[in-house]
């Protein structure tokens, strides 16, 4: 069962990896392609390269995890009101 988990979406780092059955079949960052260091956004190059490595389409993933942190948004705007 692949399992495709995806993070930073709209913020920094953003990131792909697949799981087998629990077992870490790739993983890599977006800025891994775009060349930009920290690149948030929504990681379409990584996922693709996650499926190309493992050799499957979309139709085979089993689920999606998505790591998210409501907090984060608000931790930025409390540090530029405090400095």
């Amino acid at each position: 069962m692949y399992v495709l988990g995806i993070g930073g979406l709209g913020y920094k780092d953003s990131a792909a990896a697949l799981l087998d059955d629990g077992r870490p079949i790739a993983a890599v960052s977006e800025a891994s392609f775009t060349g930009i260091k920290h690149e948030g956004g929504w990681p379409h190059r990584a996922m693709r390269y996650c499926l190309d490595h493992a050799g499957i389409s979309v139709r085979e993933v089993a689920g999606v995890a998505v790591a998210n942190n409501p907090w984060l948004p608000m931790r930025e705007k409390v540090l530029k009101w405090y400095g």
